[in-house]
């Protein structure tokens, strides 16, 4: 069968393997989501006094929670060369090792503090790798029509996570939600295991043959015995040639690290890794900069220091239900859409919810009155607020880093990317309590409804469209194009 003869209705069913592959591999990311919305109903739990013990201390607790982020920057570092030297898959498989691991100490810890902090660090340290290698893989087995639709996948499973985690808490105690928990990383290694490695990973190796029957079985072609790979073969190694190109200015310089310092503070001509690199540094620092993680990881005590008239229980759940539902339209538009107009939306979104929670707890200050009328703001703006994120800042750079960064570059930029997002993820948060308690909610919610505009103005003058562009297309931009440069 001629590819270029299929009628619509045949080329669109020849895409399920991509849908099915790319689903599957993220599904470390539905474990990423338990992992981090966990939090919020087990640390409830674990400082109540029980089984002859006080319970955790506010201390204690916070650190629980800070783990998590802190094993997620140690995974980023070698993740990037360990998904070049295993492959994207296998790494993927042997990162359900440590996220079970992390579960089954949280059910044998009890109170145990020690083995608690263990527990959260090593499901840290997954999330921080899997989170380099996912994008690589669905980026690498994608056609361009529907690669918008697989980078968004991350998160997307991740909002799965958290309506999870949500749900089951409703119905199940704290044993028990736990236990449901450690079942997502068995579900996803005895489901992914039979998927292939990516063939752009497969030509870089020199493994040709493999490359082609795992392209076949990504294009619904594997028993199609006239459909011609060699086109689409030719432009994944053109893509290679052009990236090995690139990185061999990291072998003629004097270190890994040197060159690192080149790409982003250089002036002057520099390669296409360096614009990619300055390009997608910015948007991780400007989408975790808008204070997200700092009103994620306290939602229930905005909505009590907010004296909201909503259970803030009630208001997670309300949190985790539209985050998922914005995701999925983010996941089935954004390749129709554009991503510019994404992240435009969702910084807007972002800016004038935040700003609407500074003004509450403003007006909350000066007139008592307020709150028994508008004691609803804060449970609405926050939603609003975490899910635009969820539509736009949260899964966009990943698809975008994936999409602009050359093949022989991807792995160790996707690792520092992946670093810096976590880093900047363990300081907003821990700014944030340090924000309120010094200069107050308003003051802080104002400084980041700033930094929402900020976010909304790089997106429109340094960002790139990528919508519909193939590899080369995307690296010719990037070779040519000034505006991209600009950094």
């Amino acid at each position: 069968m001629d590819p270029i003869k299929m009628d619509v209705s045949t080329q669109e069913a020849m895409k399920w393997p991509q849908y099915l592959a790319g689903l599957l591999a993220s599904l470390p990311m539905l474990c990423t989501g338990s992992v981090t919305s966990w939090t919020s109903p087990a640390l409830a739990h674990l400082q109540r006094p029980g089984n002859g013990t006080e319970g955790l201390s506010a201390h204690e607790a916070s650190w629980v929670g800070s783990m998590m982020p802190l094993g997620a920057i140690v995974g980023a570092v070698p993740a990037g060369f360990l998904a070049d030297l295993l492959g994207r898959r296998l790494l993927l498989l042997l990162l359900a090792v440590p996220f079970l691991l992390g579960w089954v100490l949280v059910i044998v810890a009890g109170y145990s503090v020690p083995l608690l902090y263990t527990a959260r660090f090593i499901s840290g340290f997954a999330v921080g790798a899997t989170t380099v290698a996912i994008p690589l893989y669905n980026e690498e087995i994608s056609e361009v029509k529907i690669r918008g639709m697989l980078g968004c996948y991350l998160d997307f499973m991740i909002t799965a996570g958290f309506l999870w985690c949500y749900v089951i808490n409703a119905f199940v105690d704290y044993f028990w939600l736990t236990v449901l928990c450690a079942v997502q990383p068995a579900v996803f290694f005895l489901s992914f295991a039979w998927m292939p490695e990516s063939p752009v990973h497969l030509l870089a190796k020199g493994r040709d043959d493999q490359a082609e029957e795992a392209l076949r079985f990504f294009r619904g072609a594997k028993h199609v015995a006239g459909y011609d790979t060699r086109p689409e073969m030719q432009c994944m190694r053109e893509f290679l040639k052009e990236g090995r190109t690139d990185e061999a200015g990291v072998e003629s310089g004097s270190s890994r690290m040197g060159y690192i310092w080149e790409c982003l503070f250089r002036r002057g001509p520099v390669s296409t890794t360096a614009k990619a690199m300055r390009i997608i540094f910015g948007l991780v620092i400007v989408a975790q900069t808008t204070g997200i993680q700092g009103v994620i990881y306290n939602t229930v005590d905005i909505f009590e220091r907010g004296e909201g008239s909503l259970s803030p229980y009630l208001c997670n759940t309300l949190i985790a239900v539209i985050q998922f539902v914005l995701s999925l339209v983010t996941l089935m538009l954004v390749d129709r859409v554009g991503r510019k107009l994404f992240l435009y939306l969702s910084g807007a979104g972002m800016s004038i919810s935040i700003a609407l929670l500074a003004l509450h707890f403003y007006l909350k200050n000066i007139d008592g009155l307020y709150v028994e009328n508008f004691g609803w703001v804060p449970c609405i703006s926050v939603t609003l607020f975490i899910s635009t994120y969820a539509s736009g800042f949260g899964p966009l750079p990943w698809l975008i880093m994936s999409e602009i960064v050359p093949t022989e570059s991807k792995a160790w930029v996707g690792s520092i990317c992946v670093f810096l997002s976590w880093s900047l993820q363990f300081i907003v948060t821990k700014l944030h309590i340090i924000m309120i308690t010094e200069l107050g909610d308003d003051v802080t919610y104002g400084l980041f409804c700033v930094l929402c505009v900020l976010s909304t103005v790089y997106v429109a003058v340094w960002l790139p469209e990528t919508k519909n562009k193939t590899r080369a297309e995307i690296q010719t931009k990037l070779k040519g194009n000034q505006e991209m440069t600009k950094l």
